[in-house]
């Protein structure tokens, strides 16, 4: 039975291109569209005035989210859960991707449930691969930064971009891997629900230090 995600806003600074990125999730309750309920139509807010002109909204421009953001934040959604009860609700919501192996779908073949549930644990064992290869970037541009404090000068710059450019080259070799680890057919299951779900749940906020780069938890 598919567990409820309730009020979730996942908020991650990136501070290598200065952007705050939200996922929201819905909320209980509200008229926000839920990613547990994909076919829950969206109902659009209202433009809040503090918002910037050229903030980056992925229910209106999916297209301007990166295929690498998007992976980078769904990995880091999914990694890092440690109890029974954290990786049951990552695996439901996982269920949108790979269809769900526990429900009584009778459309479903014996073969496509062990499919499912397969690749299900192959993601999360992905996300949580990833996690563990990025952490150790992460902590060095944190620890960097921190020394620096707001006197950031070109050598601290270059390492830092050097450590943004090891962050991507990981997250780009993760994502051509997926093909080999969850299959041609999951793989491209898993893109679909990039590409048409995920990213519209996306919002990119302009930061006001664009030139800054690393640190834990960053997408880009």
């Amino acid at each position: 039975m598919r567990s409820r995600l309730f009020v979730v806003l996942l908020t991650i600074v990136v501070s290598a291109v200065g952007i705050t990125i939200v996922i929201s999730r819905g909320t209980k309750g509200s008229s926000a569209e839920s990613l547990t309920n994909p076919a829950l139509p969206r109902i659009p807010a209202k433009p809040r005035e503090q918002d910037p002109e050229n903030i980056i909204d992925g229910a209106q421009n999916p297209e301007k989210i990166s295929d690498r953001l998007a992976y980078t934040l769904l990995f880091r959604f999914l990694a890092g859960r440690t109890t029974e009860a954290q990786k049951n609700s990552a695996r439901s919501y996982l269920r949108m991707v790979f269809g769900c192996d526990t429900c009584p779908d009778k459309s479903m073949t014996k073969e496509q449930r062990a499919a499912a549930h397969a690749n299900i644990e192959k993601l999360l064992a992905v996300a949580e691969d990833f996690d563990g290869q990025s952490r150790p970037t992460d902590d060095q541009a944190k620890m960097i930064r921190e020394r620096a404090g707001l006197n950031r000068d070109s050598s601290v710059r270059t390492q830092l971009r050097s450590l943004q450019m090891k962050k991507e080259e990981l997250v780009q070799r993760t994502v051509v891997s997926l093909a080999d680890r969850l299959g041609p057919d999951g793989a491209g299951k898993l893109h679909r629900f990039i590409t048409e779900q995920f990213k519209r749940r996306v919002k990119i906020h302009p930061g006001h230090k664009p030139n800054q780069t690393g640190g834990p938890g960053n997408a880009t």
